[in-house]
């Protein structure tokens, strides 16, 4: 490149002269940035965003529509309505002051905590001088719920009614219960886990003017990479990002409604469209479109950075997906395995089915991570949880003829495990040996039937062995119902040594339906 000297002696030769590039307008600049953002509650996203990013810990906002009373409020003399008053407790200074003023720069790109890197948001508030705001944030109070889930600083938000603004009309706040680094002592041990792994548990409570407060409660799990710096050059966005992946389940609530999932998270929630159908929410460092709706998704011929970046973090979620449910299961063992904490791990697991097209494949690693824990469950009194080494699975009978089945081989020492929320889907993938006739015929031959059993058990027990094949060597089993009361073998004629006395058959309804169907 010629320097500037040289190029200063050639241009004066030529009668040229230095010339600039041309930029737009102020307000051009900023139309041009509103068409990126659409109208809608990611505005409100922003600045819960500057919030975040200014360590505040509470935000609240009032919304003053157009004044028709002739003695309007008195904070109303502060600015022309209608408006948006938004307040947070952090201290503005003169960084903010030139931030807030900067068009199309981000001030922010290598602060590592700083969830501002990742677009223009702020200036997506002009779109409130010609937005419906009221439903605006009516949109926004549907997505409080989730919005702190992932934010370090701001725990609090806060919505006032105009009419009084000393009332609270809605209020969103996140308590955290429980943060743990690593695993604790009685934690089911995982190989090869990070070193930087962190366990939240937290709740988030919401409150309206109109209905009781619900309580929400969170497991939140985060890995992040332990791979070194130079091995993540080539993926990486800057030197201040570090690969990690931070999964949320929604495990219980207060209100009979349904687990929130599946949405997708830079820090704060990406729109409804942009999920994954998992029965978790995802949150990464993701490279995202500067109006924050999309993500940058891989596909096998690009070799954007910033899409093999998002590729790296997608390839963390099935390891922390299964520090997630490990999790699960240990808190499950350690407080007896009730019916709702056995449920809440099953409905953590992803239906394949479910899950949009493009998260199918994670999908099946995650379930190759989970069949190396121990996620089934038994209701054997030695051993709740097992893998699926020793798991056998349950027959697919009538309801009666299942449970008296899966009964006697519980009281057999069998580990037969239940079937319930999400487990199906894993099931498939598994080979785990299914419970079939021969080896119930197999089980019955070594083992003596109790006198104590009643008719209904030997009853089920034989039409599940008599089911699908009558060839099955089922000699010697005593489940023959004859009329003084007990039960006798199936015998072949020649292994008699004398004439054997004969016994009169008496069959309930029931026991004919095993002989005659």
């Amino acid at each position: 490149m010629a320097s500037m000297t040289r190029m200063d002696d050639q241009e004066t030769k030529l009668g040229g002269k230095w010339v600039t590039m041309d930029q737009p307008p102020l307000l051009k600049l900023l139309q041009n940035i509103l068409r990126e953002y659409p109208k809608d509650a990611q505005i409100f996203h922003e600045l819960v965003q500057n919030a975040e990013d200014a360590e505040a810990t509470v935000m609240k906002i009032l919304f003053i529509p157009e004044t028709s009373t002739s003695s309007p409020p008195e904070f109303e003399k502060y600015f022309q309505s209608p408006g948006v008053c938004v307040y947070n407790d952090a201290l503005f200074n003169e960084v903010d002051w030139t931030n807030i003023r900067s068009v199309c720069i981000s001030h922010k790109e290598t602060e590592e905590n700083k969830i501002g890197k990742y677009g223009q948001g702020f200036k997506s508030i002009f779109h409130l001088t010609e937005s419906k705001i009221e439903q605006l944030l009516n949109n926004f109070a549907d997505d409080a719920s989730i919005v702190l889930l992932f934010l370090n600083n701001l725990h609090k938000i806060q919505m006032y009614n105009h009419k009084d603004p000393t009332k609270l009309y809605f209020q969103v706040e996140r308590t955290q219960i429980l943060s743990q680094t690593n695993f604790p002592e009685n934690t089911i041990p995982l190989e090869n886990t990070s070193d930087e792994c962190l366990i939240r548990e937290i709740d988030i409570k919401l409150t309206t003017a109109e209905t009781p407060s619900q309580t929400n409660k969170w497991l939140i799990v985060n890995q992040t990479d332990r791979t070194s710096n130079n091995q993540r050059d080539e993926f990486d966005i800057g030197p201040h990002c570090k690969p990690n992946i931070t999964l949320a389940y929604h495990y219980t609530s207060s209100e009979d409604k349904p687990m929130i999932g599946g949405r997708i998270f830079n820090y704060l929630p990406l729109p409804e469209t942009c999920i994954t159908g998992f029965p978790v929410c995802v949150q990464g460092p993701f490279a995202i479109s500067q109006n924050r709706r999309e993500l940058k998704l891989p596909d096998k011929r690009s070799t954007d950075r910033f899409v093999l970046w998002n590729e790296k973090l997608f390839q963390l979620i099935p390891s922390t997906y299964k520090l997630l449910v490990n999790y699960l299961i240990s808190t499950s063992d350690r407080n007896g395995n009730s019916e709702q904490l056995v449920s809440t791990v099953y409905n953590c697991i992803p239906d394949i089915d479910k899950v949009e097209t493009f998260w199918k494949p994670y999908t099946e690693s995650v379930y190759e991570e989970l069949l190396t824990l121990p996620i089934f469950f038994t209701e054997l009194t030695d051993n709740h949880w097992v893998n699926k080494e020793v798991a056998l699975n349950p027959p697919t009978n009538n309801a009666v003829v299942k449970t008296q089945v899966t009964t006697y081989l519980l009281d057999h020492k069998q580990p037969v495990i239940k079937i319930g929320g999400n487990i199906p889907s894993i099931l498939d993938r598994s080979e785990i040996t299914m419970i079939t006739p021969a080896f119930m015929v197999t089980l019955l031959k070594n083992a003596v039937l109790p006198e104590a059993y009643a008719e209904e058990m030997r009853i089920c027990l034989l039409e599940y062995i008599l089911q699908d094949d009558p060839t099955l060597d089922i000699d010697g089993i005593e489940l023959i119902p004859v009329e003084n009361g007990d039960y006798v073998c199936f015998r072949r004629p020649y292994e008699y040594d004398e004439e054997p006395e004969e016994k009169l058959l008496i069959l309930s309804a029931d026991q004919r339906r095993v002989f005659w169907t």
